[in-house]
């Protein structure tokens, strides 16, 4: 399923490529986002493919990794 999504907060980085980012605050951008998928069946293909490879991308390994990633850096900030 083709996504449109707002770009706030950590939204942008979980979508990626795999949907259409849009202004919260403005229902022009989002309405602009919504009609590009419904009018270009190619273009809501494509964003469909690209959230199954995402998705699946999104393992529990890799989000396991990331945070020791992330305690590892907050670790080394502090002097620890």
């Amino acid at each position: 399923t083709p996504v449109a999504a707002s770009a706030i907060l950590s939204i942008p980085e979980q979508v990626g490529d795999a949907g259409l980012l849009f202004d919260p605050f403005s229902s022009s951008s989002m309405a602009e986002s919504i009609l590009k998928i419904v009018s270009d069946s190619e273009l809501a293909k494509e964003l469909g493919t690209r959230g199954l490879k995402k998705i699946a991308s999104m393992t529990q390994q890799g989000y396991c990794s990331q945070l020791e990633d992330l305690f590892g850096e907050l670790s080394n900030a502090n002097g620890h």
